[in-house]
């Protein structure tokens, strides 16, 4: 092979790794503006909502906390009984 070929084929090869590389950093830029995108979208959805505060939010964490784990030692034992 020629050496003008060998040099064309290394300087096509390194460009098309450049550009894989900037096609893989704009599909993430993309995918972080998608996701900045949807939390606008949805406080524009729930603008004019009901807030709820810091505390609030914790406590009804806990409380879901508590009624699922009951839940799953009920269904535990009613699980076992029906054995």
């Amino acid at each position: 092979m020629p050496y003008r070929t060998k040099t064309a084929l290394k300087s096509f090869a390194a460009e098309i790794a450049r550009k894989r590389r900037e096609v893989s950093r704009l599909r993430e830029n993309l995918g972080d503006m998608l996701d900045h995108l949807a939390v606008i979208e949805a406080r524009v959805k729930s603008a004019g909502g009901k807030r709820y505060s810091t505390a609030r939010s914790k406590e009804g964490a806990r409380d879901l906390t508590r009624v699922c784990k009951q839940g799953l030692a009920c269904f535990a034992v009613n699980s076992l009984t029906a054995l």
